[in-house]
């Protein structure tokens, strides 16, 4: 329904077309955080159970998990394309607005195939890291995400002066409540690079968020190996595929920073 009233030129529900087009974003987002993540934890903590159970795994499992992957990616590199190229907002925020080359293609490719292995490689870290803790004690992967949650929503009080959404139409409690969880679950494993702007996480949040995740993947890693008095836990294969993961993540920030338009970096 969003893409129908974002491309038609007579859209099945009112309001403008930014309205339109901010909802499409916002149901991409919610797909995200909402669906593909639980159920990408889901399938992740399932592998891993059945390995402390010493049960072999179907290629199916992983190929369900790989294509979650790659959906994800891709969802993550199309935002970044209405975004950043919407012409309103290059008008409104130039600062912030225009990162991805238009005059050469080969470098507006090799930012997006960067915005791809981020992101895949920043959920697939998450994905093991969280999956091995709760197989070991669910209690303690829910006292970990409640502190996360309060230390990122005190930050975010302390940056912002609110907690609220500053976008019209969602600052109302409900909405904002629902955008601010759904903002710190995309924080924690999938931080869309459109989140960095004013309105939605921001620019200093947004950065202190993505430093913080990446070293307390392997902390949460150690924590679960720990933890797992029994060691049942295939501890090699879980570091393997976690600096395999943390590589293909950094590969990804390194085309971003590489190819993007210059002047943008910093806003990184």
């Amino acid at each position: 329904l969003d893409t129908y009233n974002v491309l038609a030129k007579r859209p099945l529900t009112r309001g403008t077309a930014l309205q339109h087009r901010l909802a499409r974003y916002w149901t991409l987002a919610e797909e995200v955080a909402l669906q593909a993540l639980p159920q990408g934890f889901c399938q992740c903590l399932l592998i891993v159970r059945m390995a402390r159970a010493g049960e072999a795994t179907l290629w199916i499992q992983w190929a369900s998990l790989g294509g979650a992957l790659v959906a994800v990616g891709f969802i993550a590199a199309e935002l970044e394309v209405a975004i950043d190229d919407n012409a309103t907002d290059r008008k409104r925020m130039p600062q912030l607005f225009g990162y991805l080359p238009n005059r050469k293609l080969h470098r507006r490719g090799a930012v997006l195939a960067g915005v791809f292995l981020y992101l895949i490689g920043f959920l697939a870290t998450k994905w093991i890291v969280f999956a091995a803790l709760a197989s070991v004690s669910g209690a303690v992967v829910l006292l970990w995400l409640c502190g996360e949650f309060v230390v990122w929503l005190t930050l975010r009080y302390a940056l912002e002066g609110s907690w609220r959404v500053n976008l019209r139409g969602l600052d109302a409690t409900l909405p904002s409540a629902l955008i601010v969880v759904m903002w710190f679950l995309c924080s924690i494993a999938c931080p869309f690079p459109f989140g960095r702007n004013p309105g939605y996480v921001g620019p200093r949040q947004y950065s202190f968020n993505v430093i913080y995740q990446i070293i307390a993947s392997p902390v949460m890693l150690a924590v679960a190996l720990r933890l797992d008095l029994a060691g049942t836990l295939p501890g090699s294969a879980l570091w393997a595929m976690l600096a395999c993961g943390n590589v293909v993540l950094l590969a990804g920030m390194a085309l971003m920073a590489c190819y993007m338009v210059p002047k943008y970096r910093e806003t990184l």
